[in-house]
């Protein structure tokens, strides 16, 4: 009897003794037995969502931090730290950031954001300016142990060589012509900082095909390590990891004399990796974890929908799929979007009466259709030339050859074409001055084969300028700027009156014309704005900008979309891209995942050769 009354109270006892316990033995990083390595899938909280293109997160270099780009109760994105001991995440107030890359003693944190790379202490404080690096173009960075860091500034170069505390570029790398390279990209400085590992290829794309590489930085001599892959790293372990086909391969490595000494073996499945960019999201810490991307990316479907000012909808007859850019004909009877085929992009034009769209069938990755004035062409982006996306022209109902306008090592995006058809905006990243607009004379005296003239930049500035628009008389070119800090809309005169004026504050991008020219939409924060306008080749009126519509508009992927909707030719409807499944679904297969002991689980896989 004494012991039943007793019991209960030794049980709470002990109970409380073992979690006094714990908590003082709480270690700065999970535990596993040596040699089993575990998966934990994290949630990081903070609205991270992984993704294999937009989101990112890495493990600190001592492995007890990870930071992430998230979201924060009021939505606005930003950079987070979490300790993996603590329940949440602190902000860094950065503003957000990409491509983030850890300092080797892990006290800085790199990121690119805003035309820019930058370095921020983890610990806290303001942002440090280090050089101009264009968002869209740059591919990677890394912090080395020699005070520098190594970036890929522009996609269509070689590496460059940075000092930690700012500077100027400086060559590292450069593109070998024999082998007709086009990309130098995701560099890792190997541990003494007397090479640089990095992925290049021939084809700005499907790196699959790609190779890893190493580069002495004392005598610029570089080293093929492995074809056929991408986004190598040498681990502490003794490995060279990289990816293909969304699997992580190993193999042992000798550093010193940049050369493997086993041969590769799959040590984990269903990474996500982005074969397109040749990027995988992937970490390590010396204490022998890493932090990956797991998973299956199942990308969003959506269907093309009426939509008007109320919010009715109308959806056209057509099955749910990847698409992106719709753009409705001049007459309003077609529509041209570009659609997801297979491991590429294709477009597609649907026709009324037509029971599918006719596909313009092509072995590239085809982006951003935009219809010619007589609404029986199409300008769009291919990368049909070794992966480099430039401006081409076809017959919209497929038949005759593709004709090539532009032929530039910049990537380029069409966006408008002035009423005549003989000019044509579009735009172009650089790493120097980031997104510019620029425009380029067509003579259409055979319109399946027109003769591009030399092209002109328009504004070519350290801002982002993007979504150029002609007005319906042509006299006026709208676009959106990032001159005063954030995204802005402005009108520029196109004749001999060099006008100006912003017509938004308070944000504003994609500009839209109605075809009477008096009234342009864009959009604001996910909605759907307008103002009106009274324009004369030498003046510029603008109203004050108003909410046309309550409806929430789709966000485009941005690597393969400049917008998500287009505008009818009576001016009442918009056409949007309605997403057929919501983002929970769209994400619920993906997990960032902490691989404790992942080391051991390589050293187990792929030993060292005896």
């Amino acid at each position: 009897r004494v012991w039943r009354k007793r019991l209960p109270w030794l049980v709470a006892a002990a109970a409380l003794a073992a979690a006094v316990v714990a908590i003082a033995w709480l270690p700065a990083r999970p535990v596993s037995s040596p040699g089993r390595m575990q998966r934990l899938d994290l949630d990081l909280g903070m609205g991270f969502q992984p993704h294999p293109r937009s989101a990112s997160a890495i493990l600190s270099p001592d492995g007890t931090r990870i930071v992430f780009r998230g979201a924060g109760p009021d939505g606005a994105v930003d950079l987070f730290v979490r300790r993996l001991d603590q329940p949440s995440a602190i902000p860094l107030r950065t503003g957000g950031g990409s491509d983030l890359f850890f300092s080797p003693d892990g006290q800085w944190l790199g990121f690119f954001r805003d035309g820019t790379l930058w370095k921020v202490r983890v610990a806290g404080g303001p942002p440090v300016a280090l050089c101009a690096a264009a968002v869209q173009a740059a591919r990677g960075a890394d912090w080395g142990d020699g005070g520098f860091i190594v970036a890929s500034v522009d996609p269509s170069a070689g590496l460059v060589r940075i000092p930690d505390g700012g500077g100027t570029p400086v060559p590292i790398s450069a593109l070998d012509a024999s082998r007709r390279e086009v990309t130098h990209r995701w560099p890792q400085v190997l541990p003494g900082s007397h090479a640089v590992l990095f992925t290049s290829h021939t084809f700005a794309g499907r790196f699959d095909d790609g190779a890893i590489e190493a580069v002495s930085l004392a005598t610029g001599q570089r080293t093929t390590l492995q074809t056929r892959g991408y986004f190598g790293r040498y681990l502490p372990s003794g490995h060279l990891v990289f990816v293909r086909h969304n699997t992580l391969f190993a193999a042992r490595m000798d550093p010193a004399r940049l050369a493997l000494t086993g041969p590769p073996v799959p040590v984990l499945n269903h990474v996500l990796g982005d074969e397109d960019l040749g990027r995988l999201q992937f970490s390590f810490s010396t204490a022998g974890d890493a932090l990956a991307l797991t998973g299956e990316w199942i990308e969003p479907t959506s269907v093309p929908v009426w939509r008007d000012q109320s919010g009715r909808s109308v959806p056209l007859p057509m099955p749910a799929e990847e698409y992106s850019d719709p753009r409705v004909s001049p007459d309003g009877r077609q529509i041209a979007m570009s659609m997801r085929h297979t491991l590429s992009r294709q477009i597609v034009v649907q026709t009324p009466g037509s029971p599918s769209p006719v596909r313009l069938v092509s072995d590239a990755m085809d982006l951003m259709p935009l219809w010619a004035p007589d609404g029986r062409h199409l300008v769009f982006a291919s990368d049909a030339d070794r992966g480099i996306h430039n401006l081409y022209w076809r017959r919209a109902d497929g038949a005759g050859t593709v004709e090539r306008l532009t032929r530039s090592s910049r990537v380029q995006h069409p966006s408008s074409m002035s009423p005549d058809g003989r000019l044509l905006a579009y735009v172009e990243i650089s790493p120097a001055t980031a997104t510019d607009i620029w425009v380029v004379p067509l003579d259409l005296g055979d319109p399946n084969r027109p003769a591009a003239g030399r092209p002109r930049p328009v504004l070519q500035t350290p801002a982002l300028e993007e979504g150029p628009a002609f007005s319906p008389d042509g006299n006026w070119l709208a676009y959106s700027s990032t001159e005063s800090g954030q995204a802005e809309v402005y009108v520029r005169a196109m004749g001999a009156y060099a006008g100006k004026r912003q017509l938004t504050r308070g944000g504003g991008e994609r500009p839209l014309w109605a075809r009477s020219g008096r009234r342009l939409f864009f959009e604001r924060q996910g909605r759907m704005m307008a103002v009106d306008v009274s324009a004369t080749p030498i003046s510029f009126v603008a109203g004050t900008p108003r909410q046309w519509a309550e409806w929430a508009i789709p966000r485009p992927d941005e690597r393969y979309a400049q917008r998500s909707f287009d505008l009818a030719p009576e001016g009442k409807r918009m056409l949007v891209l309605q997403p057929s499944s919501g983002p929970a679904q769209a994400h619920s297969r993906t997990a960032a995942t902490l691989l404790v002991s992942f080391f051991d689980e390589l050293r187990r896989l792929a030993p060292a050769p005896r």
